[in-house]
């Protein structure tokens, strides 16, 4: 994991370095586990392995300097941040522009059966068409995640500061940072308890690393 002086922050920041920010999506939760949607559901905890996952990538933040820690405030992102606020000894600060989408009526259903649905195409192949029923659509999660970004940003200025979340909310995130339409963002994969970091000078984003996981595993098992 790259870890910063206070001295080096400011050496990069004379080259273009503002702010660094660790985009961290939740580790394992039960409903991961049984293929379920479950998105703003209250009781979906980290199951076993998540825990592990989420105690494993604590770990690997050891020495890095952070300047705040930032959570959906959806319980198993918040139960994901703990292992590291307890590593850190630092607070939470949840913060609802990163919440989970809200995939309204789809919300609780099991993937397979939404497989079926005549929606289902359009949201793996054209998802800026797509408002769930009586949900978001994915600009409007595009648009309240970047608005956090930039309060955070702004707010920290020189330095780094981690970002628990979900998913779809960093793979929209991540599209923007490379420029990619909206429709594309379906082509990124980001694992639970994986680690995406961008950079942040004045108006350029540069992406250092995308889905960096705490654990080896054959790359075709779905988690």
């Amino acid at each position: 994991m790259p870890t910063r002086s206070p001295e080096s922050h400011r050496e990069l920041a004379q080259g273009g370095f503002m702010t660094r920010l660790y985009l961290i999506r939740h580790g394992r939760s039960t409903a991961n586990a049984q293929g379920l949607l479950s998105g703003r559901l209250p009781g979906i905890d980290l199951d076993e392995h998540g825990i592990a996952q989420a105690k494993a990538l604590a770990k690997q933040f050891g020495a890095t300097d952070l300047k705040a820690i930032v959570s959906s405030p959806v319980s198993r992102c918040q139960q994901t941040a703990n292992f590291l606020s307890e590593e850190k000894s630092m607070g939470i600060v949840s913060d609802e522009r990163f919440t989970e989408m809200d995939f309204g009526l789809w919300q609780g259903r099991f993937l397979a059966d939404l497989a079926k649905e005549q929606m289902w195409t359009a949201v793996q192949r054209e998802p800026s068409s797509v408002r769930f029923p009586e949900g978001e659509t994915f600009q409007e999660v595009a648009n309240r995640s970047t608005e956090g970004i930039r309060h955070w940003n702004d707010l920290l200025g020189v330095g780094s500061y981690a970002v628990f979340t979900h998913a779809d909310v960093i793979k929209v995130a991540v599209a923007q940072v490379l420029g990619l339409p909206l429709d594309n963002f379906q082509r990124i994969s980001v694992d639970p308890c994986s680690i995406t970091i961008v950079d942040y000078a004045d108006d350029k984003a540069t992406l250092r690393a995308l889905n960096v996981r705490v654990e080896f595993s054959d790359s075709m098992v779905v988690a």
